[in-house]
Order: C-alpha cells, then structure tokens, then sequence
C-alpha cells in the first residue's frame, strides 16, 4: 500500500468514525482499569479525567475534572476511596477521593513524578504503594515506596530496587517487578527484561517468582497462594504478545497458564476484585472482564458510554508565538510564515493583520518565494504524504474593497440638456473578476489582442500602471484569498523546495535524501544525487548553473559538493576535509562562498573561499574596491520580472556550467578561516556583497550589565567581515532563516515569534501573527500520527522495519491516535507503535503544557525517617545544605519545624521545602545528648536543588567504591567510574587518572549505570595506547622507565592492567566501550551484560512540537552482530541480587578486584601507567 492511499483511507474513515461518536458518545480509549473490592464497580482513566461505571460496562460518571491529567488508580480495601495520580499541582502526585469523587485531599507533595502501583495493607497499616526516583541513587532503576492513605511522606518499602510492588490479601508478602525495559517495547529479550520477584517482610527475605528470558510483570493476587500476571512467554502464534497468565505460587512457574490468547494486541493493564473472582485488563483501545471462576471462560469486551458533553472534540489555540519558520517576499513587502502548523503571509508594515492561507489539522512547512514574488512554494502532508505545493494570490483586499465600492457608491446623475427632460437610469460599476490561476511554471501567457502603440507619453505611463493583477507581487501584502496547486505530488515523500534564480526549475529533497529538480514548465523530475541525508542541505548558484549541496557520507562526515543543474556533469567535492563542511552561502555574484566547519579543534567556525582565484591576487586596497562596488550594485538588485512569453519545453535554456570559469580543483586547499571564537558558530548568511558574514555563536563572554539582567545571552547574533574584522554584536537573537535581495534585511524567528532584523545595524521588528485556530482534536492526532509513522518509516535504521507490515500496523494504531485527547494519551498510542520495531531509542513525547502551581522542592541533603515528633535524620550527606551549616545536622537530630511550621504527617518535608530552592530556611531541630536528654537547636541553611543533591550523592557513591578497592586491593588497585559517555565525564575521567591509577598495579573503571552518549573512541585513545618508546630526562631515574611527555598526548595515557565494570543499566555507548573493551582484549569485562540498546539517534519534531527520537544508524561488531538486542557479555559474570541491594553490598566490585588481584604481573616496561 502507497503511503498516500494509506493516508486517504484512514482521513476518510476517521470522518465516518467522528460522526458515530458523535452520537453514540462512546469511551473510545479507556486505560488504567481499577476495580472496585466487591467487583461491581470500575474506575478508569479518559482523556484525562477519571470516570466511574459499572464493571460490566454501560453509563460512565466522571469523578475528576482538571486540567491536568488523572491517571492510574487503586481503591482503598473498604470500597469506601480512591486513591489516584494527578499531575494537578504540577507534578505526578497522589490524591485520595471518595467514591462519589468528594472530599479532595492531596497525600503526596513531591516535586518528581511517582506511580501507583497499590493500595492494601501491610503489617495492619493501609498504604498507598508506589514507584519513584527520588533519591538520585547510583543504580539507574526506581524504588518502591509507601505512603499512608491519610498521607505524609514516602518510606521505602525496602532497601532493593523495583517496582510495582502489591501486597498479599493478608500483607504478610509483597509481589514486586524487577527489571526496567519499557512496557511499550514489544519482544525485548535481555538482561534488564522484567521477572516477578517475592519480599517477605518478616526476615527481610526476597525470592525470585519468574526466570523467563522476557518480560513478566503487573502481579495481581488472586488468594493468598495464587497471582494472575501478564507475560510475553509461550508458543506461537502468541508468543511474543502480552497475555494474561495464572499461577500458584508454590508449584512455581510449571503452574502458570495461559488465559488470553491475543496475537499481536498486547494486554496493557490488569486489576482484580478482592475475592479474585474477577479480572479486568486493557488491550488497545478496549477493556475486557473475565470471570475467574469458570476455567472455560473468554474475555468479554466491555462498552461504555458518556454524556455527549464529556466529549471533549475540538479546542481553540492561540498560535501567535507558535511560529517555526518565516520567509520575506523578494519585495519585502510580504512576510510569510509557518505557525502552528499553517501557512500565514502578512505585509511587513507595522499592524498588518496575517491572513491564514492553508486550513485544515494538516502541516506545512519549508516556505520558499519565486525569484519574481509571485509564488510561495511549500511542503504539505495535505495529499497523504508530503509533497510540494504553490499558493498565489486570487483577491485582495483592494479586490474586495473595489466590490464593496460598487455596491455602496451612490449612483451617478447625468444632467440633461436644458430643453429636453430625460430620466437617467443608475449606473451600476461592474464587479471585477477573480484574479486567473498563476500556472504551475509561473510564466505570463500574452493576451492575443495588445494594445495598439499610442505616441502620448502620458498614455503609455498610464498603460504601464495598468499592469495584469496576477503578475503584481506586492498584491501578496493586501492579499486576502489564494489559489493553492500541487507542484510535485507522488507516494514520494518530496520536501525542502527551493526555486532556481530564474524561476524555471525547482530543487527539492526526494524521500530520504535525494536530491531532485523539477523543470517547472514541463514537470519533468530529474534526481541530480542519490542519498540518505535527512539533514541534506542544498542552495542554487547565483547564476543558476549548478547547486551547492553539504551531505553525509557514510563515515556521517559532511562535506560541500557542487553539482551541475542539469546533471551533465558529477559532482565536486569543494572542501574535501574529514571534519564536517556544511551551510554552504553564496555572494551575489557568486565569486564567494562562506559555510560552517568543525575542522580546528572541533569547533564550528565560519569558513571562506575565494571561488575566483584572481580575488586572492588582488592587493588589499583592490579587494576593498572590489567589494565596495559589489555593495553599490546591490542597490540595482531586483526581484526577477514576470516574463511575458510563455515558456515551452523547448525553449527552456539550461545556463551554461560554470565551472571552467571558477577555480573549483584546489578551493578546498585555498579555504580561509573567519571566525576563531570559543563554542561553535551557526546560524550563517554571506551578505550578497560577498565583504562580511552574518552568524551567531555562545557568547559565555556577554556577562549582564548588573544582577537583575540576568544570565548572559547564548546565540549572539553577529556580524564580521571576511577576514575576521570588525567583529559587531547585534541585539536581535533568533534563528536566521534568509536574507533580503539588498542584505540589507534578515528574517528571524524566536520564541516571541517572526522578527525582521535591518542590517548592519541589527535592530529587529516583530511581525506578529495574532490567530486563534480551531483546532479538530481528532484530526490533529491523526496528523501527527501520520507523521510519527512516514518519519519512522522513512528514517528507522533497519531496512525491512523488523519484518514488520508497517503501513498495516500503522493503519490499526491511527485509530486510537484520533481517540486520543491529551498529549498524554497520545503520547501513550505512538509509543506503543513504535514499540513493535522491539529497539531501543525510540520515544514519542509531547511539550509539556505550562503549570504554574509547580514549584522545586528544596533539598536538606538528609535521608529522614518518621518519627512521634518529627522526622529523624539517620544520614547526612557530605557538603549538603545540611552539612555546610554551620551549625551541621547529625544522624539522630531530629527535625521538628521549617520556617516555624511544624513538621508532622500532614505536612512533610517536601511539603515546607516547596518553592524554597536557593533560598535560606531556619530548622528547629532536637538533638539527643549521651546522658538521654534532648537539647531543642536552630540551624540557618540554604536548601539545594535536586539536581545539586544528585551530584552530591553521585559523588559520594564513587567516593564510597573507590575506597572499597582500596581496601579489598590493600592499595594495589584504583578506580574511576565514568558516569556518561559525554565530553564533561571523559574531562573527569582524564582529571582522575592521576589520582586514582598513579603508582598503582592497575586500574578498574566502571561503566555501569552509564546512560551513553558518544565518546567511547576518545576513551579508547587513552586506554588503548600500545607503547612504542619511552623518553629519560637527564639525571632521570634509569630503573624507573616507561614514562612519555603528557604534552605530545592527545589525551592522558593508561596502559597497566585494567578490568571494566557493566551492567543491565550500562546503555548505548557505554555499550560500544565495553564491547571494545571486550573484543581489543584491553582486560576483563566484568558484571551484568549490557542491555543491549545501540543505535544512533536524534529527533524530529512534529507541528506541535511534539518530539519524536529517530534511530538512524545501526552499530554492528566486525562479525557482522547487530548490537541492538545483542549487550556486551561480560567474560566474569556476576548478577547484581536484591539481597545485596538492602546489604549495600557491591558483589560485581569485589568480584572485579579479586579477578586482577589473581592475575599474574604485567610484564609490560610501564611503572605507572600514566
């Protein structure tokens, strides 16, 4: 099926559907299933609200109605509250209701999102059970927590790590998840799959319930000796899909059976009634009961109806400030723009009303005007994929006012003679016609019948002024109506239009990243370039002879090629340079070009070429004539005239190459360097005179004028001339998105929206778009769907998308997109879309809308426990706020106030410490004496951000590691643990070194609970290093050889014996290093195998702004494996137990440093290693 017809079926059957809701007003997305402990009544979660019905199905009351969204939910074992997720006060938190959705109360005020999982009671307490991150610990997975149902603060449940924990009917045991691969990804198989664990509370005992190499999770008890859950395990045709299992717990996983048999459909939720007789589960878009009771039963599909007014279609959106891309008209008397998705245009004189000139939940994008400012060209999924379409002006507001004219003008009186009375009939002014269609090759057919030639000068002008409407550019300012045509449209996916200087061919990106020109007047399509470069970039030579394009190789190293625009000729390669060349920008008259390069220092700098080579022998006083003249003959620059014959096929000219009249063969050797700034340049325009450059870089340097200024500003706009002079900081910031014909204008766009900047003085206007759309809930998810699906399909690095029949898949899951009323739910049907390609890096996720009642919870740098006054301090955190007081907190204090408000269940810590980041707070505390008494204390402290606490306890556990190997190595050994594959943790990695591996018989390094990033090869530099000489100073040592001067050194050297630490939560580039690590035999790979996620990604972004991560590239080990799926298996395996967890006991770290210990000595020269 052709991704156009795909479309087309699925917006013709969305229509249908939008008008059978309409009326039958049916829960068309209900999730999060929570059934009621006597099991008549259900609790789930739509569109953002939680609703209330029979458990059996029919009329749905919603209990909530907020902004925010209202999630999951648990009823409390009487039947009598709900407990329930609410992001109502800006982040995820827990709330308690009656049943009848009365008396409101919030039980959690954490400033980080938490999961329900439960309520029940353990130990004769009612609890909420939860999942959280909270504590910045060193292992990447959450905790459990609890809270009580009156509320109060979080305690763990216990010292492991997992989620989704359940108590037994009688709380004497807990179900518990461990493991941490997303629900939505579908297939996984590795070490951090999910497997169904036992805690025991009585003797602190955990037991492992499920070993299947897949995913079992969502336990529900049935009984105290039986548990329903779902899995993924099984024989075909549904292994592989999530389905309901039953098991008892004493005969072990022999007893599971299967009691759904879904394909391909996974079930997604699960609750049960506290007899355990009933079950209710989610899968896709539906809700099922099944009787428990009966062996023989089949899930049942259950239906739910609303009131019409809970249907919630369609919203109005201010999208003024919602502007992505803008372009100025050749005239500049017109401004065009991309906002919320639409095309708007209007006049560049200040209080000009914007005109909308596409409607409809479709996205436009990639605005470009013809040489002549008669055609504004642009990129529309409107067709069902995206393909190129022409606007041109039907009627302006002159049009109209002219019309109105007629209607309104009081009719003319004749006078007659004076001796003959006749009676004069009105005169009534003829409406004028509509404007006729501007052709798809934007050319001027000649009326038949000219006008004859008159001698009077006065005429002619006269005749001049009358010019044919359709042939008027500046009517773009006034217009009011358009006429919009495909120019290109095929299944192709055809983007990125950008017209030639003589208007007769259009340049445009094909699919993935083809390059292509359409000869506009017969539509003939020529492919000038074969590539995969989403990113691929391209501009049109002065003269129109040849394009200047920047691609990726497939080495991802981008370099500046010139290619003949009739594709007589292979491309050039003009920069030739193994760091990457791109934004490639012409002079007017095409003698200069500036770009980008990252080739010194890996940094972005502005980079020149002297096409010409005899502007290279011209002498300095010359080439500022040659440039002054440039600059005087922009004053003569136009937009390109309407032609007045109609061009034909045949008598389309194609511009003679010109490459033999440039020096083309050795630009890449005669380039020059503009700009030498620390940080990297973007955002390039060469002014058309070719003398100076536009560009923007991270001023650090632009420090405020006084505190109140705020911080310094990133992206300066700036201007310098070719040779690196006269440097000039502009005011405007923004994105840069073209330059008038004059350069004497740049378009910008910000978060306040489009600007136009006058050069050189930098000084920018907004050009507001004031619009209020209606917006089709249905038909914008749709949309975005639509998107998610070509961009994936287009784009995901594995050719056969897994075997999978994407536009099928596709096709079932647009469905649930158009249900789909919040980002959140949304967000919830693309992610498991996606999820079926079984890889990692993917993600689909929405902005975040504004909430003014959340506010950062300051940080003491304490773990607390309750207690009958207070909260006890049992840990302080070294160089936290409660650390560097001056009076210190102490393990045992015990805080009793914040600010004077006291501390107790109803008001927990997080609670006082809301909105107090940065900020001093008084801490009246108790502190117990040797003899039992107890001195009541203040203390003054400056609470820390979460982020600041993170680190700290970061720190404080490598701190911890490193002297564990001290000790168990007695001195011999170091470590460092590398926290991300980023630049900041390789500077920390290089910093410690030193500290930690000098004088020592080896070094251990660990990566695990490393999230990635891109590094590995520069870590490798240090590592890898194979010794081939030594130097010896004078008066040196002669026995203490092996050493090597630090400053020849791309990075500092070790090349002593090593072991490296991974685990599950060791990820993407951390798992190409340990894969290396591994295969180059540098040492012994020691731990957990990875998890098995390597492929490149980066994101796109939908018209919402809505992002969408885009894995484009695939990692593969010289035999050919595919890391995706396939983690770094360690040569020592230890496996990370929860009994070890509650312990703080590090068994992988022993296990590292008693595997070197047994080695035998490295016979290598080196002493130190460094």
């Amino acid at each position: 099926m052709r991704l156009s017809d795909f479309s087309c079926v699925l917006a013709r059957g969305s229509a249908l559907f939008a008008t059978s809701a309409l009326f039958a007003a049916n829960v068309d997305l209900p999730r999060y299933p929570a059934i009621s402990p006597d099991g008549t009544t259900l609790v789930f979660s739509w569109r953002g609200d939680l609703w209330r019905a029979p458990s059996g199905g029919g009329g749905a009351m919603r209990l909530t109605s907020d902004a925010e969204n209202d999630l999951r939910s648990a009823w409390t074992p009487d039947g009598a509250r709900i407990v329930f997720e609410s992001e109502r006060d800006g982040a995820r938190n827990l709330w308690s209701m009656r049943a009848d959705g009365s008396d409101l109360v919030q039980l959690t005020f954490g400033d980080s999102p938490l999961a329900l999982s439960a309520v029940g009671s353990l130990q004769g307490q009612e609890l909420a059970f939860v999942d959280a991150s909270i504590e910045g610990d060193f292992y990447r997975s959450p905790r459990p927590y609890t809270v009580s149902t009156q509320g109060g603060a979080l305690d763990r449940l216990h010292d492991a790590f997992g989620n989704a924990a359940v108590p037994s009917p009688s709380g004497a045991r807990l179900l518990f998840e461990r493991g941490g691969s997303a629900w939505t990804r579908r297939g996984y198989n590795g070490p951090d799959n999910r497997d169904l664990w036992m805690w025991t509370p009585a003797g602190d005992a955990f037991a492992r319930v499920t070993t299947y190499d897949g995913n079992d999770g969502f336990p529900r008890w049935i009984g105290e000796d039986e548990i329903l859950f779902i899995s993924d395990r099984g024989a075909p045709p549904t292994a592989g899909t999530m389905n309901l299992f039953r098991m008892k717990i004493a005969e072990g996983e022999a007893s599971a059976v299967r009691l759904t048999t879904f394909d391909g459909t996974d079930v997604h939720s699960l609750t049960t009634d506290a007899s355990g007789s009933k079950a209710i589960f989610g899968v896709m878009d539906h809700l099922y009961a099944l009787d428990l009771k009966s062996p023989a039963a089949q899930p049942v599909e259950l239906a739910f109806t609303a009131p019409d007014d809970a249907l919630r279609n369609r919203e109005f959106r201010s999208i003024g400030k919602d502007v992505t891309e803008a372009a100025l008209s050749p005239d500049g008397l017109t401004l065009a723009v991309v906002a919320g998705g639409d095309v708007f245009v209007r006049a560049t004189a200040e209080k000009s009303l914007a005109r909308r000139v596409t409607v409809g939940e479709f996205r436009e994008r990639e605005l470009a005007w013809s040489p002549d400012g008669l055609t504004l060209y642009f990129g529309s999924d409107s067709d069902g994929s995206y393909s190129i379409f022409a606007a041109t002006v039907a009627e302006t507001r002159g049009d109209l006012k002219k019309e109105i004219d007629a209607v309104v003008a009081p009719p003319k009186v004749v006078e007659a003679p004076a001796v003959v009375a006749v009676e004069v009939a009105p005169v009534v002014q003829a409406t004028p016609a509509a404007a006729a269609e501007v052709p798809a090759a934007v050319v001027v057919v000649p009326d038949e019948k000219k006008p004859e030639a008159k001698d009077d000068k006065k005429d002619d002008k006269k005749e001049e002024k009358k010019k044919d409407p359709k042939f008027d550019a500046s009517r773009w300012a006034d217009a009011l109506r358009f006429d919009i045509k495909p120019i290109v449209v095929a299944a192709d996916h055809d983007t990125m239009p950008v017209p030639s200087p003589d208007g007769k061919r259009l340049a445009f990106t094909r699919n993935l990243g083809d390059l292509a020109v359409l000869e506009l007047a017969s539509g003939e399509v020529k492919t000038l370039r074969a590539g995969f470069d989403p990113d691929l970039e391209y501009t049109w030579s002065p003269d129109g002879s040849f394009i200047a394009f920047a691609e990726d190789d497939q080495d991802f190293n981008k370099d500046i090629w010139f290619v003949a625009a009739d594709g007589s000729s292979d491309a050039i390669n003009i920069t030739r340079h193994p760091d990457s060349d791109y934004s490639p920008r012409f002079s007017a008259d095409g003698k200069v070009m500036a770009f980008l390069s990252e080739r010194t220092n890996e940094e972005v700098d502005v980079w020149f070429v002297f096409l010409d080579k005899d502007l290279e022998a011209l002498a300095a006083k010359d080439l500022e004539e040659y440039f002054k003249t440039a600059n005087e003959n922009l004053k003569k620059r136009k937009p390109l005239e309407a032609p007045v014959v109609e061009v034909t096929p045949a008598a389309v000219e194609t511009p003679k190459a010109v490459y033999a009249e440039l020096d083309l063969a050795d630009a890449y050797r005669r380039v020059r360097r503009v700009t030498t700034l620390p940080g990297n340049e973007g955002n390039l325009e060469l002014l058309p005179a070719g003398d100076k450059v536009l560009f923007s870089f991270a001023d650090a340097g632009a420090a405020a004028a006084s505190p109140g200024d705020g911080p310094p500003r990133q992206g300066t706009l700036s201007l310098v001339k070719y040779d690196g002079t006269d440097l000039k900081k502009l005011a405007a910031s923004g994105r840069v998105l073209g330059l008038s014909l004059q350069g004497d204008k740049a378009t910008l766009v910000g978060p306040s929206g489009a600007q136009i900047m006058a050069l050189p003085a930098g000084d920018a206007k907004g050009a507001e778009v004031s619009s209020v759309n209606e917006v089709d809930l249905a038909q914008l998810n749709g949309q975005k769907f639509d998107d998610v699906a070509r961009l994936m399909g287009l784009s995901f690095y594995h050719q056969t998308m897994k075997g999978l029949d994407w536009w099928a898949l596709a096709k079932q899951y647009r469905t649930l997109a158009e249900h789909a009323r919040t980002n959140e739910e949304f967000d919830w049907v693309a992610n498991r879309f996606i999820g079926h390609l079984d890889a990692s890096h993917l993600g689909v996720r929405s902005p975040e809308p504004t909430n003014t009642s959340k506010r950062a919870q300051g940080r003491l740098g304490v773990a607390t426990v309750e207690c009958a006054t207070g909260r006890e301090v049992v840990e302080v955190l070294q160089d936290s706020a409660a650390a560097r007081a001056t009076l210190a907190l102490k393990p045992g204090d015990i805080i009793t106030s914040i600010d004077e408000d006291a501390v107790n269940p109803a008001k927990p810590l997080e609670l006082l410490l809301a909105g107090k980041v940065g900020q001093e707070c008084v801490i009246a505390f108790t502190r117990p004496a040797a003899d039992g008494t107890k001195t009541s204390l203040r203390t003054l402290l400056v609470a820390d951000s979460s982020t600041e606490e993170r680190r700290l306890r970061y720190r404080a556990a490598t701190i911890e590691k490193a002297a564990l190997v001290q000790q168990w190595s007695n001195g011999k050994l170091g470590y460092i643990h590398i926290q991300g594959m980023d630049q900041a943790s390789l500077d920390d990695f290089e910093r410690d070194l030193y500290a930690a591996a000098h004088g020592k018989a080896g070094l251990i390094v660990d990566v695990r609970n490393n999230g990635g990033g891109w590094t590995a090869d520069r870590f490798l530099a240090s590592v890898m290093v194979k010794p081939y000489a030594y130097t010896m100073p004078r008066d040196g040592n002669p026995n203490d050889i092996g050493h090597y001067p630090q400053d020849r050194l791309f990075i500092q050297r070790y090349t002593m014996p090593m072991s490296m630490l991974c685990n599950e939560k060791s990820f993407s580039n951390a798992e190409i290093v340990a894969h290396a690590f591994k295969s180059l035999e540098r040492g012994t790979l020691v731990g957990q195998q990875t998890y098995g996620g390597v492929i490149s990604t980066g994101s796109s972004s939908l018209a919402d702004g809505t992002t969408v991560r885009m894995p484009f590239r695939g990692w593969y080990l010289t035999d050919g494996t595919d890391m995706e799926e396939h983690g770094a298996k360690p040569d020592l395996t230890v496996v990370q137990t929860p009994e070890d967890e509650s312990k703080n006991e590090d068994a992988q770290l022993r296990a590292a440093v008693e595997e070197m210990l047994k080695r035998p000595a490295a016979p290598g020269t080196a002493k130190t290693g460094v």
